[in-house]
């Protein structure tokens, strides 16, 4: 029995968000020792879901039936020996199968599916990297504005331009995500990269914030994204808004209001509680525009943010 198509694309979301908690299940952050025991069976319960939704919709082509062919393929294997590294293996395959299908659902139903965003240490270093060597390159380097402006309208442009040369060609786009995949998430290979909107937050704070303001969104951005990211996946518990939990919003805020206060008393006289006020106002409004986000990037939004409550402690005296 074929099964009618708008049936047919609400079934497919079901499997979807299944799909989707158990590659999230098989991060090594989230890993547990009895965790293997329930993913056999999951998997094969999975694998016989997808297949009869092939089954039934048979005489409906599409781009979405396509990546659900491949995904059954990945799925019917036979499962991984008891070795974690084997199931990571099988995550990584079946990651970038699953961004191709929430992109071909979004584009299809304009409904989109949320993102996997599978722990990556070396990208978590290189975050970290990123904002601090901006601010030490503003700090000793690019010390007036006019320099700080033309620096990162060059970044932006170029950051941009790669995004133009990749929409425009699909060989280009492999090229740069092969070339940036010890950082890449897979679904950036269908969405602006996160580096992009990160350059567009600093180009955007050239302009409109005080140099302290924006070393403090900078290192709340760098230390509070990460550790949410890392104790949010092993320990979050109590769920928030858009795959967000309250365990990883709390570290966030302390780790980053850390950070932020840690750069302050380097690049400040003020007293050292209005810096702690400026420091935790920048990392609980970091931490709620990390939350909030959902159509906006992270790297765009948490610095933005993080300015902003900035501004407004000034204003109000802090």
């Amino acid at each position: 029995m074929v099964m009618a198509p708008q049936d047919a694309t609400s079934r497919s979301r079901t499997l979807a968000l299944e799909l989707r908690g158990l590659l999230r299940d098989l991060d090594p952050v989230r890993w547990r020792a009895a965790t293997e025991a329930a993913l056999v069976p999951r998997l094969r319960a999975l694998h016989d879901k997808v297949a009869s939704w092939l089954e039934a919709t048979e005489g409906n082509p599409g781009r979405v039936r396509e990546h659900w062919v491949e995904m059954c393929d990945l799925l019917g294997r036979q499962p991984p020996a008891p070795d974690r590294d084997a199931w990571l293996e099988l995550r990584d395959e079946a990651e970038p199968v699953y961004e191709a299908l929430a992109q071909a659902v979004r584009a299809s139903t304009g409904r989109p599916l949320p993102s996997l965003r599978p722990t990556n240490h070396v990208r978590s270093v290189v975050h970290l990297f990123n904002a601090f060597g901006v601010i030490a390159l503003v700090h000793w380097v690019l010390t007036t504005q006019t320099l700080m402006v033309a620096a990162s309208t060059a970044a932006l442009l170029g950051a941009w331009g790669m995004e133009l040369a990749r929409r425009r060609s699909a060989a280009v786009n492999r090229v740069l995500m092969r070339f940036f995949s010890p950082v890449a998430h897979p679904h950036e290979a269908h969405r602006i990269n996160s580096a992009t909107w990160y350059v567009t937050a600093v180009f955007l704070m050239s302009l409109t914030v005080p140099v302290d303001v924006g070393f403090a969104a900078l290192a709340v951005l760098g230390m509070g994204d990460p550790a949410a990211a890392l104790v949010g996946r092993r320990y979050g518990r109590t769920p928030l808004l858009h795959g967000r939990t309250l365990e990883g919003s709390l570290a966030f805020v302390v780790v980053g209001g850390a950070a932020a206060f840690a750069v302050l008393t380097l690049v400040s006289a003020a007293p050292w509680w209005i810096l702690a006020l400026r420091a935790l106002a920048a990392a609980v409004a970091g931490a709620t525009a990390e939350v909030l986000a959902r159509r906006i990037d992270d790297n765009l939004a948490i610095p933005l943010g993080a300015s902003a409550a900035g501004i407004l402690v000034r204003a109000l005296g802090g």
